[in-house]
């Protein structure tokens, strides 16, 4: 390739240099929709649980630093295995190569 297609390569964020990696794009772009998806769902479980938890020591129904801490500790746990289902569908859906 010319030094200018060198060039364009090396300095973009996605490259595509043969016809049939079209539909890599097209799975890329799905997967980043499915990731959006569950960045907000482990967002809005995080506040509402962080919520639920202010509201309880406001109202003096609980009022314990382990009933926080317990509820801090499950919601990660929630939060970290909604985020792993993202795992089998980015592997074997695209395959990244770092090339520095």
């Amino acid at each position: 390739m010319g030094s200018g297609a060198s060039l364009a390569i090396q300095t973009a964020d996605v490259a595509l240099t043969h016809p049939i990696h079209l539909q890599k794009l097209v799975t890329g772009i799905q997967l980043g929709r499915r990731l959006r998806r569950t960045l907000i769902q482990n967002f809005a479980l995080s506040l509402g649980a962080k919520a639920a938890v202010v509201i309880l020591a406001v109202s003096g129904c609980s009022t314990s630093f382990w009933v926080a801490l317990v509820s801090d500790a499950v919601t990660m746990l929630l939060v970290t295995t909604n985020g792993l289902k993202l795992l089998p569908a980015a592997a074997t859906d695209i395959t990244v190569t770092d090339t520095v």
